[in-house]
């Protein structure tokens, strides 16, 4: 290139210079010959150099400007006699962002009895094959959890609008799991290019999946939490009543893991006082938590305040049971399997409609 623009500027000179002495020339004619035939015989080819050479400097910005504007960048080595070129057109698109994007990857959890499933779904929505599909753990809680197998799944191929959905399960070490899970997916399209793309973090912070229900008396109960470290939090539910929410308050209980331990209400002036106690032990450390559940609202009317309290002997454990409990209090869950139920079917309810439980199959309405 540098070579390239030095012939440009070379030539530039020489076309100035004929300019030049084409100019003087025509001057010294008309001075010379002011008569005809003599002075105009010598003038026209004068004329005619002069104007070739103001047409090409003429010429020159605009071929420079074209090559300054063109959509091409060209890449040689300077010193090759004959440099090959690499042109790259800036209106090409280089990368494959919206092929990639065809290919999607989701990500969820659960926990199966005493193990935390985790799956990744790959969805090739694209119009082609995609191979040598690997999902590998990149990270986890690996404190509180160990994977039983190995750390990559590979698949061989996904065909047009097919999926595969490989799973890793864990088992806790720990009676609290509190941590992110992400995954690295990579694959092949149909050209042979390669791809890879991180899931989205999948947090876990469960501690009520691994208590185990644990039957005390009322009086034990109250003895027990004088030497236990709590917490407490306290909300506001506006779509169901005092009553609605004392028998909620027994479902989640059985749905946490505790076993009740005593449920009683009264009436406190105008409002009416619900409360409900649980007790439970983890399944690895055998240390134990309690909690309590106190409603206070208005009897028949719809609102109610809640409260929770844990108490436990292991205070990693309290936040997480009071962040899961006030979770399950304030959800739409199906009286049947204490299911959380999918926000279209709690827009319909809450229109009037009846829902159906995408996990009993019951029919929940007001």
């Amino acid at each position: 290139m540098a070579s390239e623009s030095s012939k440009q500027s070379n030539a530039g000179v020489i076309i100035c210079t004929i300019f030049i002495i084409s100019l003087i020339a025509l001057i010294t004619t008309v001075t010379s010959f002011p008569y005809a035939p003599y002075g105009i015989a010598a003038i026209v080819p004068i004329i005619v150099c002069f104007v070739a050479s103001f047409a090409m400097c003429a010429v020159m910005p605009s071929q420079n400007a074209s090559r300054l504007t063109t959509p091409e960048i060209t890449f040689g080595s300077e010193g090759s006699r004959r440099s090959t070129a690499v042109i790259v057109r800036m209106d090409q698109t280089l990368g494959s962002e919206e092929r990639a994007a065809e290919v999607q990857v989701l990500r969820g959890g659960e926990f199966v009895g005493n193990r935390l499933r985790y799956k990744v779904k790959i969805l090739n929505k694209s119009k082609y094959v995609i191979t040598d599909v690997t999902v590998s753990l990149v990270t986890y809680p690996r404190g509180a959890l160990s994977v039983e197998g190995p750390t990559a799944k590979s698949i061989t191929k996904i065909e047009p609008s097919g999926f595969m959905s490989p799973a890793f399960e864990f088992l806790p070490t720990q009676d609290c799991v509190k941590g992110d899970i992400v995954a690295n997916v990579s694959y092949v399209d149909h050209e042979g290019r390669a791809y890879s793309t991180m899931t989205e973090p999948y947090t876990v912070r469960s501690v009520c999946d691994l208590l185990m229900p644990e039957r005390i008396s009322p009086d034990d109960f109250e003895r027990r939490l004088e030497n236990l470290t709590h917490g407490e939090m306290a909300s506001r539910v506006d779509e169901w009543t005092p009553e609605e929410m004392h028998s909620k308050a027994l479902q989640v209980l059985g749905k946490s893991n505790f076993s009740e331990v005593k449920s009683e209400r009264a009436m406190i002036g105008e409002k009416i006082e619900s409360r409900v106690t649980g007790w439970a032990r983890g399944k690895y450390t055998g240390k134990n938590l309690g909690v309590e559940i106190t409603i206070t609202g208005r009897p028949d009317t719809r609102g109610a305040v809640c409260r929770i309290r844990i108490s436990g002997q292991d205070e990693a454990m309290i936040l997480p049971a009071i962040d899961e409990m006030s979770h399950n209090l304030s959800a739409w869950l199906c009286p049947v399997c204490v299911g959380e139920l999918p926000p279209e079917s709690v827009d319909g309810i809450r229109a009037g409609r009846h829902a159906k439980c995408p996990f009993c199959g019951a029919i929940v309405g007001r």
